[in-house]
C-alpha cells in the first residue's frame, strides 16, 4: 500500500509540471503563452503584500498567519535544485521534442491530457457548490471524448462554443471550507505550494481515476510525455521570463500567491449572498 501511494505521488509530481505554463522546476506557472499572467484582471507580477517581513495573501481572512515564508532559506535551496533540473534536463529535451513533433500535434496531445483530468475538476466543482461549472465540465468531457476522438480535438470549444471553465482543485476546495493557506513551501520536483495546497495536491492524486485504471509504469510514461509536450509548447515563454526576471525565486513566490489568491477570491464570490431589501 505504501508503494502504491508513493508511486501515485511520483506520477503526479511529474504531471504537475505538465500543466504550468512557465518553467516546470521554477514553478512560474501563472502565465499564459504570451508571457502575461493568466487571469481576468491584470496583476503586477512582483506586487507582494509585505507585513513586517512576511509575504501575505491579500485575500486571506487571516493574512498574518496564512501566506508566510518562514522557511525561505530551505525553499530557496529547493528552488535552485528544481530550476537546475529544468535548465539542464527538461529544457534540452523540450527543444529536441520541438524539432521532431509538429506544433499542431503537440496541441492535440495537450488537449487529450487535459481531457483526462476531468474527474478531479468535476468533483472539486461539486465540492465547492459550482454546479453549473461541473455541468460544463461534463458536457465538454462527453463531447471531446466522443466527437473529439478521446479529447485530441476540442470540439466542445470550436463546434459547440463551450469554453473550458477555470480549473478547480482540492486546494481551492479546502479554502472554500475555511482551511488557512499555511506557509509557502517548495519541495523537490514539485510546483510551488502552501501547506494547504500540498494537502490539496495529494487529494487531487486520489481523485484522479486514471491513477487506478492505468498501471503505474504506463502512467509514468504518459505523464512524462505530457510534461515534455507542455514544456515544448511554452519554451519561448520560459526563456523570456528567465532573461527578464532578476529575482526569479521572489517572482515565483509572488506569482504563486497572487494567482492562488485570485482563484480563491473567485471561489469565495460564488458563496456570497447579497442582503435583500425589506
Amino acid at each position: 500500500m505504501r508503494f502504491i501511494v508513493l508511486a501515485f505521488f511520483l506520477i503526479q509530481s511529474v504531471q504537475a509540471y505538465a500543466r504550468p505554463l512557465l518553467p516546470a522546476a521554477s514553478g512560474l506557472q501563472y502565465f499564459n503563452q504570451s508571457g502575461s499572467i493568466s487571469s481576468d484582471e491584470d496583476i503586477p507580477m512582483m506586487a507582494e503584500t509585505v507585513v513586517e517581513g512576511e509575504v501575505v495573501d491579500p485575500f486571506d481572512e487571516d493574512p498574518h498567519g496564512s501566506a508566510e515564508d518562514p522557511w525561505e532559506s530551505f525553499n530557496e535551496d529547493v528552488f535552485d535544485f528544481n530550476y537546475g533540473f529544468y535548465r539542464h534536463l527538461m529544457k534540452p529535451v523540450a527543444k529536441g521534442y520541438n524539432a521532431v513533433v509538429p506544433p499542431d500535434l503537440q496541441v492535440s496531445i495537450d488537449n487529450a491530457f487535459d481531457n483526462l483530468g476531468f474527474v478531479s475538476r468535476f468533483l472539486n466543482s461539486l465540492f465547492q457548490g459550482k454546479y453549473e461549472r461541473a455541468g460544463t465540465e461534463t458536457k465538454r468531457f462527453l463531447i471531446n471524448t466522443t466527437m473529439g476522438l478521446g479529447g485530441f480535438f476540442d470540439v466542445a470549444k470550436y463546434v459547440f462554443d463551450t469554453e473550458a471553465p477555470p480549473s478547480e482543485d482540492t486546494g481551492q476546495t479546502l479554502a472554500v471550507h475555511g482551511i488557512g493557506s499555511g506557509p509557502f513551501l517548495m519541495l523537490p520536483l514539485l510546483p510551488p505550494l502552501t501547506v494547504r495546497d500540498a494537502v490539496g495536491f495529494a487529494g487531487d492524486i486520489f481523485l484522479n481515476p486514471v491513477n487506478y485504471i492505468i498501471p503505474i509504469l504506463p502512467n509514468l510514461g504518459m505523464n512524462a510525455e505530457d510534461t515534455i509536450n507542455t514544456r515544448a509548447l511554452t519554451i519561448e515563454t520560459f526563456e523570456g521570463i528567465e532573461e527578464s526576471t532578476v529575482d526569479l525565486y521572489g517572482a515565483v513566490r509572488s506569482g504563486y500567491f497572487q494567482r492562488r489568491s485570485q482563484d480563491i477570491k473567485a471561489v469565495s464570490y460564488t458563496h456570497l449572498t447579497l442582503p435583500t431589501k425589506a
